[in-house]
């Protein structure tokens, strides 16, 4: 079955990754997307990405489901690669993310051999500085063979390094430093490895610290002056696991970014569910505080597992 605006076969041919500096990665095994993208229309465009069968940080769930994480961190950077590939956006331009979305309408398994979907990106919103691109909203949606099992959507901006640096100020310099809070929170292990356990015990129930280890190899792959938003992204996933029952999976995950969480001080992850059907369905509302002062808000909707 032919998808409208998706490639054609003779054009799915890849032989490796997108360029990593495209994604801002460091690390080649943690670009997610292949060296084939096309334009397809007038903002739209087409990518191909593959997904490990294992990961570090994002293990399958349940040991049968990608996790949706791995979809997250393809549409960030899906809109990077769009932004440097289609809009000229120079390497080196700092990306605030502002928001990310994404909704599961089906749970893609681990197979025998790791999972290629098509990836439709549809560009607008956009704001330009000069000839520069400044600021744009992607939506996305997956495709494994003819079904489309994700959607999502995302905005950002694009910063210059010199503005960048006036913004920052001295904590363009910051760098996360031990210690960490060093136990985690009993009761958001899960099953990992302590170094992915982001939540140590907080300031009460259903409330953690945020620790992360300056080391960890998936959130800092690359040098970074604050707190990556994936990395509190994670922690309010693993906060909404904390306070909902064993076996759901997170369906619908949304975050809005309001303020960097600078190295040096606590920063305080609170979550509160809603249980929202009788099919077992919780809404949990996740919002990070540091220094009394939200830096985001995030919303995970769990649902039990197929």
């Amino acid at each position: 079955m032919s998808i409208p605006g998706l490639m054609d076969p003779w054009q799915r041919e890849f032989t490796g990754t997108a360029p990593r500096e495209y994604v801002h990665r460091r690390a080649i095994a943690e670009v997610f997307l292949t060296d084939a993208w096309r334009c397809v229309g007038k903002d739209a465009f087409t990518l191909i990405t593959q997904w490990p069968r294992a990961h570090l940080l994002y293990a399958p769930l349940h040991g049968r489901w990608y996790d949706p994480m791995v979809a997250v961190e393809t549409i960030r950077q899906a809109g990077l690669l769009v932004a440097h590939a289609e809009y000229g956006v120079p390497l080196g331009y700092q990306f605030i993310v502002e928001s990310i979305e994404l909704t599961t309408h089906k749970a893609v398994p681990v197979g025998p051999l790791p999972a290629e979907l098509d990836l439709r990106v549809d560009a607008d919103d956009f704001r330009w500085r000069g000839q520069r691109l400044s600021h744009m909203r992607c939506t996305f949606h997956f495709w494994q063979g003819s079904e489309n099992v994700m959607t999502g959507s995302g905005t950002f901006t694009c910063v210059p390094p010199r503005l960048y640096r006036r913004l920052r100020g001295s904590r363009a310099a910051a760098v996360l430093t031990p210690p960490q809070p060093p136990v985690p929170a009993a009761e958001t292990t899960g099953g990992r490895h302590e170094q992915n356990i982001l939540l140590a015990p907080g300031r009460g129930p259903r409330s953690w610290q945020l620790r992360v280890d300056p080391l960890h190899p998936v959130l800092f792959d690359h040098p970074v002056d604050h707190m990556p938003g994936m990395a509190l992204l994670e922690a309010a996933r693993q906060a909404a696991e904390a306070v909902t029952d064993p076996g759901l999976l997170p369906t619908r995950i949304r975050i809005a970014f309001e303020r960097y969480v600078e190295f040096g001080s606590p920063c305080w992850i609170e979550a509160d569910p809603e249980p929202s059907g009788d099919d077992g369905t919780t809404e949990v509302n996740v919002i990070a505080c540091q220094s009394g002062t939200p830096a985001c808000r995030a919303t995970i909707v769990m649902k039990p597992g197929a």
